[in-house]
């Protein structure tokens, strides 16, 4: 019993780390896409 409380412990710790994970990931790429939506419009701007 006490093993299968562990596993289950451990399971979530992983689970929310998973979360944690896809969520810096989404973070990172929405602030490059931003950052590549900046520069284009730069370049845009210049062309004008």
């Amino acid at each position: 019993n006490n093993i299968s409380n562990r596993d289950n412990s451990i399971q979530s710790t992983l689970s929310d780390s998973d979360v944690a994970a896809s969520d810096l990931i989404e973070k990172q790429a929405l602030s490059q896409l931003q950052n590549a939506i900046n520069e284009a419009d730069c370049i845009l701007s210049e062309r004008q």
